[in-house]
């Protein structure tokens, strides 16, 4: 029997030490070969920007669903919770940094009125993609809170009965579930 293979999206949470702006990711950890050709449709995403640097190697770097090709001397700046993917053609080395770019904006100039509203701007902003990305779309809460002296914002989606809700995006229909830490396609017989 041929099973069909579920389509993954990986969660990758990075944890900023209280004391620090930026995470480094370096060393001879970081060479050897990255992803597998045959999934290179199993993305994952970050809670940071993250800014990488190829050191050595070639492969594609899948955004979403599109391939860029990479080399040798190449950045890449992919902002928190994109999905994306890497897969070399072989060794790579990559260096990388990743930070929270408003916590490192208020680090830096911590006297700047315009930052006060940067809260609202996301909570717009999130509040905008999940009505035009969820169908139907969802009853949710949008609430600043303040947890252990940093600003956050949480969302609250309330259960509803008009499930399975579906996102809508790049052209399809998808209805995902979670399997242990990970976010799956849901199966056709579950829909």
């Amino acid at each position: 029997m041929n099973r069909t293979r579920r389509k993954t999206i990986e969660f990758r949470f990075y944890e900023l030490p209280q004391s620090e702006s930026v995470i480094g990711l370096a060393g001879e950890k970081w060479y050897g070969s990255y992803g597998n050709p045959e999934r290179a449709d199993e993305l994952h995403f970050h809670n940071l920007f993250e800014f990488g640097y190829c050191r050595h190697g070639t492969g594609t770097m899948y955004f979403r669903d599109i391939p860029n090709r990479y080399r040798e001397g190449m950045f890449t700046l992919i902002p928190a919770y994109y999905p994306h993917n890497t897969v070399s053609d072989g060794s790579n080395y990559w260096e990388y940094i990743f930070f929270d770019p408003i916590r490192l904006v208020r680090e830096l100039f911590p006297a700047n009125p315009g930052l006060q509203h940067i809260e609202s701007h996301y909570a717009e902003n999130i509040s905008r993609l999940i009505k035009e990305r969820i169908t139907p779309i969802p009853d949710f809460v949008l609430s600043p809170e303040i947890i252990d002296e940093k600003n956050i914002l949480i969302l609250r989606v309330l259960s509803g009965s008009a499930t399975p809700y579906y996102y809508k995006a790049d052209g399809k229909m998808e209805a995902f579930i979670r399997v242990g830490s990970e976010t799956i396609s849901t199966p056709d017989y579950m829909l």
